[in-house]
């Protein structure tokens, strides 16, 4: 009786190990699946952590082109009032040319000539030199000093 009972039993358990084997190879292959989705979800993050990586670098070149802009901008806002009293003390002191009187000789030195009469004597050359001269003369030199560099408590 013994040898048929140890077959039995036998032949019990391993339709028990069989019971058991099959619940556990499902949820293994459950966890797999599981494993795989979380694996293709990280893959995802990785590649749109990359492109977040890369558009952020493309934002921070695009703030230092910004930051040097607004540095410029900065230094003329600060001369804003030296260009200002510049320009006005260059119109100030621009002086218009005067209006040529009617008994004057243009440049030309064609006016006043009637008939056989000759401008182009020594005394109209002499006038005519002194008057560009004159003109010479009356306007400013166009060179204007803007300090850029900003101001330092040192330098005064």
């Amino acid at each position: 009786m013994y040898p048929s009972t140890t077959n039995n039993t036998t032949s019990s358990s391993s339709s028990t190990l069989r019971s058991h084997s099959q619940p556990t190879q499902s949820h293994l292959q459950a966890r797999i699946a599981a494993k795989r989705a979380e694996l293709e979800n990280l893959r995802q993050l990785r590649d749109l952590s990359a492109h977040l990586t890369t558009q952020l670098e493309s934002l921070e070149q695009k703030l230092g082109s910004l930051r040097d802009g607004a540095q410029a901008v900065a230094l003329v806002l600060a001369n804003w009032d030296n260009v200002l009293r510049v320009i006005g003390m260059a119109a100030m002191k621009v002086p218009h040319p005067p209006e040529p009187a009617e008994d004057e000789v243009p440049e030309d030195g064609r006016a006043g000539r009637e008939g056989g009469e000759d401008m182009a004597g020594s005394g109209s050359l002499k006038t005519k030199e002194k008057q560009k001269l004159e003109r010479e003369q009356q306007l400013p030199v166009p060179l204007v000093r803007i300090p850029v560099q900003p101001r330092t408590e040192d330098a005064g």
